[in-house]
């Protein structure tokens, strides 16, 4: 499997070996390792999480825990709509 942004792996010097989206194995672990873009992307933001938590997966949609309240209250002091806008 290759990685995220390319078909090519990455290789980490620390290791000296290829690195891929599968190798730390927390897909295995998961309904929706790779979820959707969510949102109608108004303002052209991206935002990029780390891994799906236990609540997300079970929605199938990313920001659905207390870091997705947490995420959308910040957004909201800049007028920003994660839905809307992200």
């Amino acid at each position: 499997m290759a990685g995220f942004f390319t078909a090519k792996e990455v290789t980490n010097p620390l290791v000296g070996r290829g690195l891929t989206c599968v190798s730390c194995g927390l897909y295995t672990k998961v309904k929706t390792p790779n979820m959707k873009p969510q949102g109608q992307y108004k303002k052209k933001i991206l935002i990029v999480a780390e891994a799906p938590s236990y609540k997300d997966d079970k929605a199938g949609k990313p920001f659905q825990d207390s870091i997705g309240v947490f995420l959308r209250n910040s957004l909201a002091k800049h007028n920003i709509d994660l839905e809307r806008d992200c």
